[in-house]
């Protein structure tokens, strides 16, 4: 897949161009096991190596040293139980407990089987958008893995994960509709906002600290403020169904972006990158556009917890930059 550059892309995007884009796997193989042994975030061992397809193929070699490390660990001296039955199914990883990881590579998988002939084996402290979503496909029955245990079990089917930060549109878009479909009859939202700017200030980290004068300009632009913690998974689903312009902070919720109708555009607000060699987490940027959507994007000083890990910086907005890529998007 070629390259498909931001929309507002200026030369302060240049040495992101080094980075892999969406370097994506076209297809994701179903397969089965027998006599297997998995953690409780889902790392599987048979005969003690490690299953590739509870994996990502584009991890690093010491990511993979340290999850065979953590599943014999876990084996030998972690609390484990067998599962039994037929036909059981396991989708999650040892990411999927948030909510970007678990739209983009775990329920996405839902579309390559059909659920009404599998018995889904889930953690049992996953969030509530977890269930409410798998509660959409008529699984025959779910199991819910008691904290923290591992589990062996003497025949599974798994599907393969996707690249990790990389999405095939051929993937998405029967995903985003199925969804969709589903969703509006969970969903009590008649009608959506055109343009959202999603807030983080309820969160504890990563959030925009000159926040009051980005919703002072992006009101005046007709922009409404949606916190997404006091949404329900059905809800986020159908509010992006139809927006047509999306502002938000680097952060799961941008996961939402894959709802939007094709032609859309979304603004990324994220961290500047002269203090970290360069690197961004483009993930969101390979989302947006693998889902048919403009991408935009506003580098931006950090904040007063700068010394945090590389992606939990707060950020302080340029609001006449803002204001700019603003009116790029609006076509004024």
């Amino acid at each position: 897949m070629s390259i498909i550059l931001p929309k507002n892309y200026g030369d302060d995007f240049e040495q992101v161009l080094s980075q892999p884009y969406n370097k994506y796997r076209d297809n994701l193989p179903v397969v089965k096991y027998t006599d297997s042994y998995f953690t409780y975030s889902g790392i599987g061992l048979k005969r003690f190596r490690l299953i590739e397809e509870t994996l990502f193929s584009n991890i690093t070699k010491k990511h993979r040293q340290h999850f065979y490390k953590y599943a014999l660990y876990k084996y030998f001296f972690g609390k484990n139980i067998r599962i039994g039955g037929e036909n059981i199914l396991l989708l999650h990883n040892h990411w999927s407990k948030g909510y970007h990881h678990w739209v983009t590579e775990c329920l996405m998988k839902i579309s390559l089987i059909k659920p009404s002939e599998f018995t889904l084996v889930i953690p049992d402290d996953y969030h509530r958008f977890a269930f409410d979503s798998i509660a959409l496909y008529g699984f025959k029955e779910i199991i819910r893995i008691p904290g923290n245990c591992g589990f062996k079990i003497n025949a599974v089917t798994l599907i393969s994960n996707p690249n990790s930060g990389h999405y095939a549109p051929s993937l998405l878009e029967p995903f985003k509709q199925q969804l969709i479909e589903k969703c509006a009859n969970k969903c009590s939202i008649v009608k959506s906002p055109d343009y959202i700017y999603v807030s983080r200030r309820n969160e504890r980290i990563r959030k925009v600290e000159n926040e009051d004068e980005v919703i002072g300009l992006l009101s005046g632009y007709g922009f409404k403020v949606i916190e997404i913690d006091k949404l329900n998974f059905y809800e986020q689903v159908i509010l992006f169904s139809t927006c047509k312009i999306y502002v938000s902070i680097h952060g799961a919720a941008l996961t939402n972006a894959i709802f939007m109708p094709k032609g859309a555009k979304v603004l990324e607000l994220y961290r500047s990158l002269k203090y970290f060699n360069g690197w961004m987490n483009t993930c969101y940027w390979n989302l947006v556009t693998a889902s048919g959507l403009d991408y935009y994007y506003q580098f931006c000083e950090h904040g007063s917890n700068s010394n945090v890990s590389v992606d939990n910086t707060n950020i302080a907005v340029d609001i006449p930059l803002l204001e700019k890529n603003i009116k790029i998007m609006l076509g004024k």
